[in-house]
């Protein structure tokens, strides 16, 4: 059985990345470096963090 609560919580913060990963700049989410993916999801990771303190 799911913790309906966790459940929401989760969908919410994925959502969350979701937006914050369409927010990057195209040329961020074009670039096939492999370092570059580190650095996307730690923008986007920081972006999320920020937005959540900003509404909490």
């Amino acid at each position: 059985m799911v913790d309906r609560r966790l459940l929401i919580h989760w969908q919410r913060e994925q959502r969350a990345r979701r937006r914050a990963r369409a927010s990057l700049p195209a040329s961020w989410r074009r670039d096939p470096r492999e370092a570059m993916e580190d650095v996307r999801e730690t923008y986007v990771e920081g972006l999320v963090a920020m937005r959540r303190r900003a509404t909490d």
